[in-house]
């Protein structure tokens, strides 16, 4: 009888510890007392580096753009892409605290948004908001990445013509290009745009019109007597467009800064 309720006994306890496994490791062994999950799903992240591309992969765009995406961003602090995050910090005023940048590059101390992360009183609320905290690792990269510089890689915005087309009218021709990543407009002048016909050599366009600073308009006099034009940027000799990172453009698309870009419109 005392075998028959003692076996009793141990069925109900093993029923009683059936459950859904959270107590059990990957190989179904009890976790020890000491084991405990980390409240931050970033927590302990060793793959996060100082740089704003591991930044931005690993806590920008997953955590930060929750909230900071789009055109309605709050303060317009869009951080869903690495332009977009560069753009928004590096040497641009904090908008709650004026004494500080958002990123000084050179002094996490004097940059909001590591204050933010901390948890300083002079930046207001914490952020994320409303989430857990960064993980230590993942601050301590915001702080080395400010404080060597806060650097832009260059090779993760590779400057090239995304899409180039031209509009024929009867006198003029209007060309448009976009470009992948913003582009400093001072790199480029209309005496540095190259057009021939014929073999020969045609006054520069009349005018250039940036629409934004990825895409261009450059406006065109047409020779009467000409079929077709070709039209040269990024000779080495006349121009040098470069990007706002200070990337130059892969005119050629091989892979590498430079080379000539040529396009030939027909009409």
């Amino acid at each position: 009888m005392n075998v028959i309720v003692c076996f009793c006994l141990l069925l109900l306890l093993s029923a009683c510890r059936a459950g859904d496994g959270s107590s059990l490791d990957v190989n179904g062994q009890p976790l020890a007392e000491n084991d405990e999950q980390p409240m931050n799903p970033n927590e302990g992240d060793e793959a996060i580096q100082a740089s704003l591309t591991s930044l931005q992969q690993h806590v920008f765009t997953p955590i930060c753009s929750v909230c900071h995406i789009g055109a309605n961003a709050p303060l317009g602090l869009a951080l869903d892409t690495l332009e977009h995050s560069a753009n928004n910090l590096i040497n641009v005023a904090a908008e709650g605290n004026t004494d500080f940048k958002r990123v000084a590059p050179g002094s996490k101390e004097q940059s909001f948004l590591y204050l933010k992360v901390i948890g300083d009183p002079r930046a207001g609320s914490r952020m994320p908001l409303n989430q857990a905290p960064l993980s230590d690792s993942a601050i301590a990269a915001i702080g080395q990445w400010i404080d060597d510089g806060a650097n832009i890689d260059s090779n993760q915005t590779a400057l090239f013509v995304k899409q180039l087309s031209h509009i024929s009218h009867k006198s003029t021709l209007t060309l448009t290009i976009e470009f992948s990543v913003d582009v400093d407009p001072n790199s480029l002048q209309a005496e540095q745009i190259l057009l021939t016909t014929n073999s020969q050599v045609l006054p520069p366009p009349d005018g250039i019109i940036w629409q934004n600073p990825r895409i261009l308009t450059v406006m065109i006099n047409k020779p009467s007597d000409a079929e077709q034009m070709v039209i040269t940027f990024n000779r080495a000799a006349i121009s040098t467009i470069t990007g706002i990172f200070g990337q130059q453009l892969d005119g050629d698309r091989d892979g590498w800064p430079g080379g000539e870009l040529s396009y030939v419109a027909t009409f």
